[in-house]
């Protein structure tokens, strides 16, 4: 009995080791529109996101989007950090867009089906700064935007004060 037992003993011991230090998960929700903006396509959307030091995970659970001014083709939302630039907004990390499909003018469509991004974060990535930013990009490279009104960490009393400008993204630097 002892010799079973001492390698089932060592190799647990091995496999505690081996994983190291857990890094720490932030979770939170979001639930975001940009409905009275002056964008194409305007919308509504929700979900959560959590993130680690080197890993930002979003999932869009649903909401409901609109194109106000003409039909658009292949239109895909694709997921941003922002942080505050020298001029406006900077891009500190991005995610691939998945195509969100077509839309008729002024004919809202709801997002039923949960939209999953991962992507990497750089080394300068800072929640206490950084927002929550989806871009619809349509079909010619042109693109609307989403913004969150809160950094990413949610504990930042000045969250606002720290974007350049009154809105969350412009001419990026």
């Amino acid at each position: 009995m002892q010799r079973v037992a001492l390698p089932f003993l060592f190799s647990l011991v091995l496999s505690s080791c081996s994983s190291g230090p857990q890094p720490k998960t932030s979770t939170h929700a979001f639930s975001i529109s940009s409905a009275e903006g002056g964008f194409v396509i305007r919308g509504s959307l929700r979900g959560s996101y959590e993130y680690t030091d080197k890993q930002f995970h979003v999932k869009v659970d649903g909401g409901r989007i609109v194109s106000r001014s003409e039909d658009l083709n292949d239109v895909h939302l694709q997921p941003l950090i922002a942080g505050p630039g020298t001029k406006d907004a900077r891009r500190v990390a991005e995610g691939v867009g998945k195509t969100i499909g077509d839309f008729k003018k002024l004919v809202p469509r709801e997002l039923t089906k949960a939209l999953n991004f991962t992507f990497t974060l750089p080394r300068d990535f800072d929640p206490d700064s950084q927002w929550l930013v989806f871009q619809f990009v349509q079909e010619n490279g042109q693109f609307s935007v989403i913004c969150d009104t809160h950094n990413l960490s949610e504990t930042n009393p000045a969250a606002k004060a720290l974007r350049p400008g009154s809105v969350c993204w412009g001419t990026p630097d």
